[in-house]
C-alpha cells in the first residue's frame, strides 16, 4: 500500500496475511515506512502480529526515527498474567503536535512506559508518561509528569501528577476518571501549593499581556463531564505580576479568585503599579462549559484601597495611579510616562472588546506626540522592505491586529501634565506647554483610529529653530491646540514670544527719541492653521515706549519685509537695525546679510583652536559702497603677557565721485598688534603696531599702512583715592610718614645665563 508518491512525505506499507482458520490470522509486516513532517519513521521489520479468538500477540512491532520510538511487545487476553508493555522513547512533539492540538505550535519531550492486560474481564492498567521542556507557540509550559493506573471496582481511570516551571513545582491533580458514568465523570482535586503561575505565559498574546509572576495558595474542586467540567473553590493571588504591553508598565496583583460552574470572579482585588501606587479591580468572566465566554472587568483607579483595607467603610482619593510608560515608538501616535485617576472598562465576548477609559491627568506625566514620523505613505502602501547583500532576511516586528476592539480613551488633561509636540527632532523645534482640555483617542473594530479635542495652554515654551536661530519662545496663555479627527495633524492658535532689551534709538537717529534707552521687546511669533504647515506671522511689541518709539514700531510694522528684518535681527544680534526713515527699505537687507554671515563664520572658527582665536570681518560702507573681508589670528605667549594680534584681508573703495578720486582700488588689508605687559596687573604696556589706511571719500590718506609704537597706561578707579598714579604723584610732596603708596625695595637678583656670560638684574617690584 502507497501514498503520496513522488513528494517528501511519500509512505509504503508492506506485510503479508496468512489466514489459518476463521478466527485465527498472522500478519507479518515487511520493510516498510510513513512519511511525517519531511521524516522517515520506519516500522520494524519481521514484526509479527498474531490474532486468535480473544487472545493478540503483538511481536517487535516498533515505529523509530533516528533515536525516538514507540514500541509495543506482548498479549492481550482473557488471562491476567497476560499483558502488553508499551514504551516511548524521546519521542519529539513538534512531529506530531498539530494532530493533537489545533492551531497550535507544540514542543517537547515525551517519554514513557506502561502495560494493559485482560481488558474483556479484568481490566487492569498502569503507566508513567513525562513531558519535559514544554511550549505552546514558543513560550515555555514546564515540565509535565503524570502516572496513572486502573481502579477496579469503581472502574476509573486514576490519575495523579504535578507540573514543574524552571525546577519549581506549579500545581498537584489527583483524582478518578469514570468510564462507566454517563454523568459526573469526573471527580478531581486541582491543589495549588504556592504554585508559580508563570508558565501561563504560553497562553496569552505576548504583544497584549507577559511577564506574568506570582504564587496561586488553594484548592479547585473539577466534576462533572469530560466536555463540561465544572470547577468550583476559591484560591487566593499572592505577589501577582502582569506587564501590559501596550501602556509598558507592570501591574501587581493580590486577592481571591472564586470559580463555580459558570465562571470566574474577581471581587476588588488590589491592583499596585511599578511606585506602589494602589487601586483596585473588579471582574468576572463567564462561560459555556468554557466557550462562549464573555467578560467584564473595572479597574477603579479613583480610591486608595491599599490605605484603607483595615477600614473598607473609610473611603481616600488616590493620588495618582501609573498608566503608561511608554518610548518612542514610529507606530504610535503618542508616547511617554502618564499618571491618572479614573475609571477603566474592559468588556468583551469571543467576538468583540469593548475598552472605555476615563482618567485625569496627574502631577509627573509627560507625554509625547511625535508629528516627525508622519510619512506620505499609509499603512496599505508600506510594501517595500530594504535589507544590505549580507542580509538573507529582514525580521519585520509583527504588527497587532486590532480588528475586533472598540476602544476610547477619554482624557481630561490638566495644568498638572506636561505635553510636547516634537516638531523636527534633529534640530530639537518642539512646542512644550501645561494646560487643560478633553482629547479622546478612538479606535474602532476596523482598525480606524482617531484623535479629537481641544488644548487650552496655560503656560509654555516654543523652542524656535530657523538656522541660525534657536530661541525659546514663551507662549502666551489661552493658545490653542485642535485635533479634529486626524491623530496626525492638529489645527493651532498659538502666540509666542521672546523678550529683548533693546534700545528704539538704534532704529534713526533722525527722530526725536528722547528718553528711549534700553527697554523691554517682545518679538512675536503667531502660529495658526495647521501643525504640519503652520502659518507663520511676526510683530514686534515694545509695551512701555513712548509716542515717539511707537511711531518708529509703526514704520516698521507698514512695511512686512522690514518687520521680518528688525524681528530677526532681534533674534541673531539683540538689537534693532539702524534705518533711513525717509528712505526705509535701503541697506538694511545687504547689512543683515552681512552680519549674519560673519556671525556664522565666527562661530564655527571657534571650534577650530583653543590655542589660536580666528575670526573673520565683513563690512560694506554704506556711503561709498566699498567692501571688505579680513581674516584674523590672536594668539597670547608667557601667560598672556605677550599678545600678537594679526589680520590679512582686501577691501574695494566703491565708486569714484566727482570730486574726489580712490587711490587704490582694491587695498590689501594687512593689520598687525604686538602688545607687552611690563607688569602682572597689565596697567603698564608697550604696543607696536601696523595698521591699514582707510582710504575713502571721506579720510584720503597717502599710502597703504600706517606704523608706529607706544606706552600705554591704563588704570580703573572709582574714586582718587583709588588712583594709584595720582596718588604716587602727590607722594612725592608728601612727608615719609603720610606716603599712600610706600616703595617696596626688594635685593632679589635674577641671573640671566648667555653662553659662559652671566648678567646679574635687579628684580624690580611690580611698582
Amino acid at each position: 500500500l502507497t501514498w503520496l508518491n513522488g513528494v517528501k512525505n511519500n509512505s509504503q506499507l508492506t506485510w503479508s496475511t496468512e489466514i489459518l482458520g476463521i478466527d485465527e490470522f498472522k500478519f507479518e509486516i515487511q520493510e516498510s515506512f510513513i512519511g511525517l513532517q519531511i521524516k522517515k519513521w520506519e516500522i520494524n521489520q519481521n514484526a509479527l502480529i498474531h490474532v486468535k479468538n480473544t487472545t493478540i500477540d503483538i511481536n517487535r512491532l516498533k515505529l523509530k526515527h533516528q533515536n525516538q520510538f514507540i514500541q509495543l511487545n506482548g498479549i492481550i487476553s482473557e488471562s491476567d498474567q497476560d499483558q502488553v508493555n508499551f514504551n516511548i522513547n524521546e519521542f519529539n512533539l513538534e512531529d506530531f503536535g498539530y494532530l493533537l492540538i489545533k492551531d497550535k505550535n507544540l514542543k517537547g519531550i515525551v517519554n514513557g512506559w506502561g502495560h494493559i492486560s485482560n481488558p474483556y474481564t479484568n481490566l487492569s492498567y498502569e503507566g508513567d508518561v513525562n513531558i519535559s521542556d514544554l511550549y505552546i507557540d514558543k513560550r515555555e509550559v514546564g515540565d509535565l509528569f503524570m502516572k496513572s493506573s486502573w481502579k477496579r471496582g469503581s472502574e476509573s481511570l486514576v490519575l495523579r501528577g504535578d507540573l514543574l516551571y524552571k525546577s519549581n513545582k506549579t500545581f498537584k491533580f489527583n483524582g478518578n476518571y469514570f468510564l462507566n458514568r454517563s454523568e459526573n465523570s469526573l471527580d478531581f482535586n486541582l491543589i495549588f501549593d504556592n504554585t508559580d503561575i508563570r508558565f501561563t505565559n504560553a497562553f496569552f498574546d505576548p504583544s497584549i499581556f507577559s511577564n506574568i509572576e506570582g504564587n496561586i495558595l488553594g484548592k479547585l474542586k473539577v466534576s462533572g463531564e469530560f466536555d463540561s467540567p465544572k470547577i468550583e473553590g476559591k484560591v487566593r493571588l499572592i505577589e501577582g505580576n502582569a506587564k501590559f504591553a501596550l501602556l509598558n508598565v507592570n501591574y501587581g496583583l493580590e486577592g481571591e479568585i472564586i470559580s463555580d460552574k459558570y465562571g470566574f470572579y474577581i471581587n476588588n482585588m488590589f491592583i499596585k503599579d511599578e511606585e506602589g501606587n494602589t487601586g483596585s479591580v473588579v471582574a468576572s468572566a463567564y462561560h459555556e462549559k468554557f466557550s462562549n465566554w464573555n467578560y467584564d472587568i473595572v479597574l477603579n483607579l479613583e480610591d486608595d484601597v491599599q490605605k484603607n483595607k483595615n477600614a473598607p467603610t473609610i473611603v481616600k482619593p488616590l493620588n495618582r495611579f501609573l498608566v503608561m510608560n511608554t518610548s518612542y515608538d514610529k507606530e504610535n501616535i503618542y508616547y511617554g510616562k502618564g499618571y491618572g485617576t479614573g475609571m477603566v472598562n474592559i468588556f468583551g465576548d469571543n467576538n468583540i472588546i469593548d475598552i472605555n477609559v476615563d482618567l485625569k491627568t496627574r502631577s509627573g506625566s509627560k507625554i509625547y506626540f511625535p508629528f516627525y514620523t508622519v510619512s506620505e505613505l499609509n499603512e496599505e502602501q508600506n510594501f517595500i522592505q530594504f535589507k544590505t547583500k549580507h542580509e538573507e532576511k529582514i525580521d519585520v516586528k509583527p504588527k497587532i491586529d486590532f480588528t475586533g476592539i472598540n476602544m476610547k480613551l477619554n482624557f481630561n488633561i490638566t495644568p498638572e501634565a506636561d505635553i510636547k509636540l516634537i516638531l523636527d527632532e534633529t534640530t530639537n523645534d518642539e512646542i512644550t506647554a501645561t494646560g487643560s482640555g478633553d482629547i479622546t483617542v478612538a479606535l474602532d473594530k476596523y482598525n480606524h483610529l482617531t484623535l479629537d479635542g481641544t488644548f487650552k495652554v496655560k503656560k509654555g515654551d516654543y523652542n524656535f529653530v530657523m538656522r541660525p536661530i534657536n530661541e525659546n519662545f514663551v507662549i502666551q496663555e489661552n493658545g490653542t491646540v485642535t485635533w479634529t479627527g486626524d491623530p496626525y495633524n492638529a489645527l493651532i492658535d498659538l502666540k509666542c514670544y521672546y523678550q529683548v532689551n533693546a534700545s528704539l534709538n538704534e532704529i534713526s537717529q533722525n527722530l526725536s527719541t528722547n528718553n528711549m534707552g534700553n527697554q523691554e521687546i517682545l518679538c512675536y511669533l503667531n502660529l495658526t492653521q495647521s501643525l504640519l504647515k503652520p502659518t507663520i506671522d511676526f510683530d514686534i511689541v515694545a509695551p512701555n515706549t513712548n509716542e515717539a518709539g511707537q511711531t518708529l514700531l509703526n514704520l516698521i510694522k507698514n512695511d512686512n519685509d522690514m518687520l521680518n528684518r528688525q524681528f530677526f535681527s532681534l533674534l541673531l544680534f539683540k538689537k534693532f537695525q539702524s534705518i533711513d526713515p525717509q528712505n526705509s527699505t535701503s541697506g538694511g537687507t545687504s547689512s543683515a546679510a552681512l552680519d549674519l554671515a560673519q556671525s556664522q563664520i565666527n562661530s564655527m572658527l571657534s571650534q577650530v583652536s583653543k590655542d589660536y582665536k580666528l575670526n573673520v570681518a565683513l563690512d560694506k560702507n554704506a556711503l561709498t559702497g566699498g567692501n571688505s573681508m579680513a581674516v584674523g589670528i590672536t594668539k597670547g605667549f608667557y601667560g598672556n603677557r605677550l599678545i600678537f594680534k594679526g589680520s590679512v584681508g582686501i577691501g574695494t573703495t566703491g565708486a569714484q565721485t566727482s570730486t574726489t578720486t580712490t587711490p587704490n582700488q582694491n587695498p590689501l588689508i594687512g593689520d598687525m598688534n604686538l602688545e607687552y605687559s611690563l607688569n602682572e596687573s597689565g596697567t603698564f604696556k608697550v604696543n607696536i603696531f601696523n595698521e591699514s589706511n582707510q582710504n575713502t571719500i571721506l579720510n584720503n590718506q597717502l599710502g597703504l599702512f600706517t606704523q608706529g609704537a607706544g606706552l600705554q597706561y591704563q588704570e580703573d578707579f572709582t574714586s582718587l583715592e583709588e588712583f594709584k598714579a595720582l596718588q604716587y604723584l602727590l607722594d612725592v610732596f608728601r612727608s615719609k610718614e603720610h606716603k599712600k603708596m610706600p616703595v617696596r625695595k626688594s635685593n632679589k637678583q635674577t641671573p640671566i645665563t648667555s653662553g659662559n656670560n652671566q648678567i646679574i638684574l635687579p628684580k624690580l617690584d611690580e611698582e
